[in-house]
């Protein structure tokens, strides 16, 4: 379990790097060109990984899966389009937070609706402490 939870804290380290280095070239380059460079590598270094592991790359299945599934690229297009265009404006930290607030939030609806957490309360408590922190950031650095 220790493990896991070191992956998921180096993921979001990851993921934030990411958005950070996407936030960049869509400041020199727009939003789209940024979330077009970030597909087109993650496509290539994917496509790669699976050759590389079993040959095949699993793309027979691509037929089969429900239409629905491929929703999920379409949300990490919107996902990558959006930081890329909104961290520059809001600031890196900042920007980081609303993510992570606007992923604990829809993880806990999920979880709740699979009955997996216990207190629904508790997790939006959560999500509003970090959208205190990020008022708090806010309000901080401006002068009476």
């Amino acid at each position: 379990m220790l493990f896991m939870i070191i992956l998921a804290f180096l993921n979001g380290l990851a993921v934030s790097a990411g958005r950070v280095v996407e936030a960049r070239l869509a400041k020199a380059r727009g939003a789209i060109a940024a979330s077009s460079v970030s597909h087109l590598v993650a496509f290539a270094a994917l496509l790669s990984l699976a050759l590389l592991v079993d040959g095949s790359g699993h793309i027979a299945i691509l037929g089969e899966l429900p239409r629905s599934s491929y929703l999920a690229g379409v949300a990490s297009a919107a996902f990558v389009a959006l930081s890329s265009w909104a961290l520059p404006r809001v600031g890196a930290l900042r920007g980081i937070l609303l993510l992570v607030a606007g992923q604990m939030l829809f993880g806990a609806l999920v979880d709740a609706a699979s009955g997996r957490i216990k207190s629904l309360p508790m997790e939006i408590l959560g999500v509003v402490l970090i959208l205190a922190g990020v008022n708090i950031l806010h309000y901080a650095g401006r002068r009476p």
